[in-house]
């Protein structure tokens, strides 16, 4: 049986994290697990419980507890009971932990953050507390995470570099304007597909008063993400973000690197949410095959959306 690290607000007088944490370790002690928590803010209250509790009143004095005693007593799961800004503070400097690292926490509020996607795509297992907050990390790729770690794929996180979330359409819009100047000045600028609200030649004419100083220094932006972006895939070969809410798309559009969308599954209001496979430059191969191997794992590209609920 486990020896389960459980860490989490154990306050009895009301806090909701005590009832969860209290209920779930009455079970798996019933299982024969063999667990110690380190409670934040326990007063040392009589308890009856099979297992033992030691008072804490800081996050860092339950990191210390947690580090003494895995030296003692080896525990190989650590159960945090914890809203997602805390899990960081046990994740970040775990990032070779030993044991199996399982989060329980509430997801209150919608989108899910890139920053908080990535946290949790860290751990070996999360429990989300609310169906909504499971659909929220759902729409983030935190099931195809886990789903790619089960496949045998070692995954690590990585942090995107500076400039990645620079507004591309400045530099992309002046780029358009050069390379189709001539049908502007002749007339032919219908030719063009035009957008309603935004057509075109329009946007074609706008980006002629672009300066050319920030023209230039919007280029030396890039140069620097390009390099940031090539430190990154010198330590990966696919790199594995939500196809929305991450600044990666804008980035890569700068960038040149392949990437190929997949669905990997539905939200709440029926729509199809997607997961994206981002390869080394002239990397093509590798994002495909990664991206095939997971879709034939699944079968989300074969249903249907419900559209009585649309």
């Amino acid at each position: 049986m486990a020896k389960i690290m459980w860490i989490s607000d154990l306050d009895f007088s009301g806090s909701g994290y005590s009832n969860i944490s209290r209920a779930l370790c009455d079970e798996l002690t019933k299982l024969g697990h063999d667990i110690k928590i380190a409670g934040l803010f326990y007063k040392n209250e009589e308890h009856f419980q099979d297992y033992s509790i030691f008072a804490a009143q800081s996050v860092t004095e339950t990191m210390a507890m947690a580090q003494n005693l895995y030296s003692e007593w080896r525990f190989n799961v650590m159960i945090v009971a914890l809203d997602i800004p805390l899990q960081e503070h046990y994740l970040k400097p775990l990032e070779s932990k030993p044991f199996k690292y399982v989060g329980i926490f509430p997801v209150e509020a919608d989108p899910l953050i890139f920053e908080y996607a990535a946290l949790l795509s860290q751990m070996d297992k999360c429990f989300v507390i609310s169906e909504f907050g499971t659909q929220e990390c759902r729409k983030q790729g935190i099931a195809t995470a886990e789903h790619l770690r089960r496949m045998g794929f070692s995954l690590q996180p990585i942090e995107l570099p500076e400039h990645a979330d620079m507004d591309e359409l400045q530099m992309l819009l002046v780029d358009e304007a050069a390379a189709f100047d001539e049908l502007v000045h002749n007339g032919k600028i219908e030719l063009f597909r035009q957008d309603i609200d935004e057509p075109e030649d329009m946007l074609m004419r706008i980006a002629r008063l672009h300066p050319a100083v920030e023209y230039v220094q919007i280029n030396r932006r890039r140069m620097l993400l390009m390099q940031g972006m090539a430190r990154i895939f010198d330590k990966i070969d696919v790199l594995v973000t939500p196809f929305s809410g991450s600044p990666v798309q804008s980035a890569t559009s700068l960038t040149g690197h392949p990437s190929v969308a997949i669905i990997n599954g539905f939200d709440d209001s029926a729509k199809p949410t997607g997961i994206q496979f981002i390869g080394q430059l002239y990397g093509e191969a590798d994002a495909l095959l990664l991206a095939k191997t997971v879709q034939d794992s699944t079968d989300f590209h074969l249903r249907h959306p419900d559209i009585s609920v649309v």
